[in-house]
C-alpha cells in the first residue's frame, strides 16, 4: 500500500502565491514522491513538520541543488570564439555580464538554460514557516548572508491569510497520521466541524 500524506493537512505547493525564494517562480513538480522541485530552476523543497504548531515548514535546499537559469551568450566573444562562448546562467533579476569586458552584450538564449553561478556569500537555504490559523514567516535565509540578507518578503501575512480560507471549504480538518486539529479562520468564526475518530 502506498500513502501521500500532507504534513500540516495541505499542501504548500498548491498555493499560487507560494514562490520559489530563488527565481520567484510558482511551478513544482514532485520527483517519484521523493522530493519537490522548482520547474524553473531546479531548486530543492523539503516539507518537515513544525515544532508542534499545526502548519509546516519548508525548507528550499540551496547548497543542495543543482540551479539553473536562463542562459545569457555575448555577442561578441560568440562572434570572436564561436557560437555559445561566454555563455552563462542568470536569474530574471539579475543583470547578465561578460567575464571578458563589461562593454560586451549579452543577448538571452531562449528556452535554453545553464547552471547558475550564485553570487559569493549567498546563503546556503531559505526556510518557511506556515502556521495554520496564525503567521507566515515569508522566506528566511538560514544562516548568515553576507550580502545582508535575512527576509525575502514573501509570501506575505495577507496571501497566508487568504490561502487558509480556501484551506477550510476544501478540506476542513487537518488530518496526518502524526497530528490532528481543526482549521479555524482568524475571524474565530463558529466552524461546523466533525473531530476526527
Amino acid at each position: 500500500m502506498f500513502q501521500v500524506e500532507e504534513i500540516g493537512g495541505f499542501n504548500p505547493f498548491e498555493w499560487k502565491d507560494f514562490l520559489c525564494p530563488i527565481c520567484k517562480k510558482n511551478d513544482f513538480t514532485s520527483l517519484s514522491h521523493a522530493k519537490v522541485v522548482c520547474d524553473h530552476c531546479n531548486a530543492e523543497f523539503v516539507v518537515r513538520m513544525t515544532g508542534g504548531d499545526p502548519g509546516c515548514v519548508v525548507d528550499c535546499l540551496v547548497e543542495k541543488s543543482n540551479i539553473y537559469a536562463p542562459s545569457w551568450i555575448c555577442r561578441e566573444c560568440s562572434e570572436e570564439k564561436g557560437f555559445n562562448a561566454g555563455g552563462r546562467g542568470f536569474m530574471e533579476d539579475e543583470t547578465p555580464f561578460c567575464n571578458e569586458s563589461s562593454f560586451h552584450t549579452m543577448i538571452r538564449e531562449e528556452h535554453i538554460s545553464r547552471p547558475w553561478n550564485k553570487p559569493e556569500g549567498f546563503t546556503k537555504y531559505f526556510y518557511l514557516i506556515l502556521k495554520l490559523g496564525d503567521y507566515c514567516s515569508s522566506w528566511i535565509t538560514g544562516e548568515y548572508d553576507k550580502n545582508g540578507l535575512e527576509k525575502l518578503g514573501f509570501p506575505t501575512e495577507e496571501q497566508w491569510s487568504k490561502f487558509q480560507e480556501t484551506l477550510i471549504p476544501k478540506k476542513g480538518l487537518g488530518v496526518t497520521h502524526h497530528a490532528r486539529y481543526i482549521l479555524i479562520p482568524k475571524e474565530k468564526e463558529e466552524v461546523d466541524i466533525p473531530l476526527p475518530m
